[in-house]
């Protein structure tokens, strides 16, 4: 038998600190979002052309002195037509992105009850939900709002 080589499709060097708790790639494949224990998203570029790149965007939590950043435990990406980003923290908020061709703004911020431990929009075109499951084993589903449509035991 023949060794084989593999090697990565992209190389991403990670220059930050803090662990890498979540990554996802967008629906089309040309970016990726790493979260991680300090409360900061980076999004890098998938296009295929560079390698050891730097990210496109940052966002980070740390909104004041005396607010400390959260670990972003969980992200998700909406169908494109939405064009909408998530995540869920370990200090229980839900923040919803508006993802546009040039920035990935924050427009909402919603606290919920129980610890977020999945994350996911649901794949509809007619209207945006996001489902978030929670710690204590139900799942809450939310508007583009974040308002809350309604929610289910799971277990």
């Amino acid at each position: 038998m023949s060794e084989e080589t593999v090697r990565p499709l992209f190389h991403y060097t990670y220059k930050h600190d803090g662990v890498i708790l979540d990554q996802q790639y967008n629906y089309q494949g040309n970016m990726l979002a790493v979260s991680n224990s300090n409360g900061e998203i980076f999004f890098y570029s998938a296009d295929g052309e560079e390698q050891n790149r730097d990210p496109l965007y940052s966002n980070d939590r740390k909104r004041g002195v005396e607010k400390k950043s959260a670990a972003i435990l969980k992200i998700a990406w909406s169908l494109p037509i939405f064009g909408y980003f998530a995540s869920a923290s370990i200090n229980r908020e839900i923040d919803l992105y508006l993802c546009g061709k040039s920035s990935i703004t924050e427009i909402i911020c919603r606290r919920v009850d129980y610890l977020p431990l999945s994350l996911a929009f649901c794949p509809t075109e007619t209207e945006l939900v996001l489902a978030v499951g929670l710690s204590d084993g139900s799942i809450a589903f939310f508007n583009e709002k974040l308002e809350e449509i309604f929610s289910i035991c799971a277990h």
